[in-house]
Parts: structure tokens; sequence; C-alpha cells
């Protein structure tokens, strides 16, 4: 007996679904995780936009923490130490805890400048 395209379907639909359903609650999963880790390093209070950071062993300011990912400003200078360049760097929120983060507190020429 050959089965037609109905019984074909009725059989198929449920796995279909079930696929469906897995890819769907795994990529929710996925985005929750992310937000939550967002919101948690915005709200820790340790590091604020704004702040002046070491970040990597680079010096950096936060520019934006997002709810899925955070904006570092890198500050680099050239070789000759004359020119400093600024670029953006975009770090998934759930790549922070891996990162070497430093805050700086004060420079030491403010602290050299205040005696």
């Amino acid at each position: 007996m050959i089965p037609n395209n109905e019984d074909f379907a009725n059989l198929i639909t449920p796995f279909v679904s079930a696929m469906i359903a897995l890819v769907i609650s795994l990529w929710i999963r996925d985005t929750a995780g992310r937000i939550a880790k967002g919101m948690a390093f915005k709200f820790n209070g340790q590091f604020k936009e704004g702040d002046e950071v070491v970040l990597d062993g680079e010096r950096a300011l936060i520019v934006k923490i997002g709810m899925t990912q955070t904006v570092f400003g890198i500050y680099r200078s050239t070789q000759n130490g004359k020119s400093i360049n600024h670029y953006w760097r975009y770090v998934p929120n759930e790549r922070i805890p891996y990162l070497h983060l430093e805050k700086i507190v004060s420079d030491k020429e403010d602290i050299e400048g205040s005696e």
C-alpha cells in the first residue's frame, strides 16, 4: 500500500513542529542569557559608561553598555608616540568576564599634580 500525500503530511507534521519549537526555544534561551548578562554588567556598579579602563593591556573608554554588547573606545599611539589612533571595539557581554578589564581610578599625572 502506497501512502498518499495527506497521510505523509499527517505523519511528519508533529516532528517538524517539534523541531521548530526546539529551535525557537534555544534561540530565546541564548538571547535571554545575553540580555541578562548585559543587564548584570550595566547595573553592577563597578563600571559605567564614560569610565576609563585598561582592556587587555590597552587604555580604553567605556562608550556604551548595551543589552547584548559593550562598546569600548581604544586609544593606541603610534611608535613615535605623536599621533593617537582611536577605534571602537565591540564586545559581546557574555565575553566580558573573560577579558582582563581594570578600572583606572586616577592617573599618575593627577596624583602628582595635586601635591
